[in-house]
């Protein structure tokens, strides 16, 4: 059984990160590290992340506030797993996604990064499906043609991924977009899909 990475970046989030942790942890998937970095919060987040006590996770603390693009790099060259995956810290993942993603991975061997669909809540009471296009051709496609068919929150990639593309470029730092670029350039290399599971 492959070991999968989760990495989570963490900002200000006291509201929403012990359920996006806890979701990680209870899922059906287990040979996970989970590697959680605090972006110098200046709420409770980190407290509560000191609060956790599981094998599985590593908590590291920014000494300055460098902002979630370079918070994430740092933690993506600490991965030892096979495969990386994120968790946003304001975001919750059905039990069983990491698990379908890695499927995914096992069913082709040419696969190198996989998403899936999702659920946007915008209250305890209104949420919406938003379901994603599936197949490579259709993704590279709707890529092409200025779309972003994508979760960036929902993705993993395969470690030799990284190895050719790298982490997310700095230009981004601060600005927003750093996900689009970084599948744009994965997809124009690798072969993509997406789960059209909300996860």
């Amino acid at each position: 059984m492959d070991k999968i990475s989760v990495i989570m970046c963490c900002y200000n989030c006291e509201k929403f990160v012990a359920n996006a942790v806890s979701s990680i942890l209870n899922q059906t998937y287990d040979n996970l590290e989970i590697l959680i970095i605090d972006d110098c919060s200046t709420d409770k987040t980190f407290e509560i992340l000191t609060k956790l006590n599981d094998r599985r996770i590593t908590l590291y603390k920014n000494e300055v506030n460098i902002g979630y693009l370079l918070s994430f790099n740092k933690m993506i060259k600490k991965c030892t797993g096979n495969y990386i995956t994120f968790q946003d810290a304001d975001d919750w993942s059905t039990k069983e996604r990491i698990e379908l993603l890695y499927n995914e991975f096992k069913k082709n061997e040419n696969l190198m990064l996989c998403g899936s669909s999702y659920t946007r809540y915008y209250s305890e009471k209104k949420s919406k499906d938003v379901i994603l296009p599936s197949k490579n051709h259709i993704l590279k496609n709707e890529l092409i043609n200025g779309r972003f068919p994508f979760c960036g929150s929902s993705v993993m990639i395969a470690k030799e991924v990284y190895k050719k593309v790298g982490g997310y470029r700095e230009y981004f730092s601060r600005k927003g977009g750093e996900d689009i670029d970084g599948i744009i350039r994965i997809s124009e290399v690798f072969q993509v899909s997406n789960i059209i599971k909300c996860l």
